[in-house]
């Protein structure tokens, strides 16, 4: 920031004690001195607004702070009292209840969930009291048919004792029981013999084909997957609140400035156009910006487009996109 001449501060303190007296309209004089005699200090503009906002005249106010915006465009003292001299609108007021009504619904949404919890719980308890009910009845029926003398089935001996027959056996000899078969089932070990698709394994007289080993001879050639696609471009969220707003215009203003990043500015310019959030001047520049990032990338038709969404409601850069448009237009 240039240094401010000597007369010019003085003017600026003279100003300022009287406004701290709230004498306002005894400011005006010595600033507006102070302004005259450099006109590119910046305080002296801001400390001006404030005097006028006192006296209820918001245009000049205004006016005074987009003076510094136009030499300081980070300047944070006009950006923030510009902002708060704007009239908030209706969609600005629900945003300020936002905290009221996101607590309502959390009350809410809890209170549904907890009904819901009891409600099944209830339900699990009676279907647990049913299905109780229902197996008593059950075990009563089959002690009651189990008695002798009811007519009830008679009791299976146990399987360990139950035989099978064998080749030669009749079914009623006892010399092969489960328990002895199993055994014998385990111990025997398949002949692999020979690398063939099929064999057997011998279990008494019976033989069970299975397969040995899969058929190696087959085209077994890798499956190749089709080529990867470019991944896709980072997305760029859109900012939600007033700070966030101006914190993201003044990233990607350096971004295009400083950096000579075009694309990247322009993913943040882009963002900030569609946010919903209203402010005085950001969003109109953001458009401003981001013709200038498409005339960076040789994209004159949508720099145009950009330049064209530029008004004098939404930016100070209005004469600035109106040339550029003009340029375009001529080449």
């Amino acid at each position: 920031m240039p240094s401010q001449s000597k007369e010019a501060v003085e003017l600026y303190n003279l100003g300022l004690n009287l406004a701290r007296q709230n004498r306002y309209e005894d400011a005006i004089a010595p600033l507006t001195e102070a302004l005259k005699t450099d006109k590119n200090y910046n305080n002296a503009y801001n400390l001006l607004g404030k005097v006028y906002i006192h006296l209820g005249n918001v245009q000049q106010a205004q006016e005074c702070w987009m003076e510094v915006l136009k030499r300081d465009a980070f300047n944070s003292t006009a950006m923030a009292c510009l902002e708060a001299s704007s009239p908030k609108r209706l969609v600005e007021h629900l945003r300020d209840m936002m905290p009221i009504i996101m607590v309502l619904v959390f009350v809410i949404g809890f209170a549904f969930v907890y009904l819901s919890i009891r409600k099944l719980d209830s339900r699990i308890k009676s279907v647990g009291t049913v299905g109780i009910t229902s197996q008593s009845i059950l075990n009563t029926e089959h002690s009651r048919d189990a008695k002798p003398g009811n007519g009830g089935p008679t009791a299976l001996p146990p399987i360990s004792n139950a035989t099978f027959p064998t080749n030669g056996d009749s079914p009623t000899s006892n010399n092969l029981g489960i328990s002895e078969a199993r055994a014998e089932l385990i111990d025997v070990e398949p002949d692999f013999g020979d690398t063939e698709s099929q064999s057997t394994v011998e279990t008494g007289t019976k033989s069970f084909p299975f397969p040995i080993q899969a058929d190696l001879t087959q085209d077994t050639k890798p499956t190749q997957l089709p080529p990867s696609s470019s991944p896709p471009e980072p997305r760029v969220l859109v900012p939600t609140t007033i700070a966030e707003l101006e914190a993201r215009y003044s990233k990607a203003t350096k971004l295009c400035l400083q950096g000579e990043k075009y694309t990247e500015a322009l993913r943040e310019f882009q963002a900030l156009t569609q946010s919903n959030l209203s402010h005085r001047w950001v969003i109109g520049n953001a458009h401003y910006w981001a013709g200038i990032c498409y005339l960076r990338l040789n994209q004159r038709k949508n720099a145009r487009a950009e330049f064209q969404k530029v008004t004098k409601q939404n930016s100070y850069s209005y004469e600035k996109a109106a040339r550029k448009i003009l340029e375009i237009g001529a080449e």
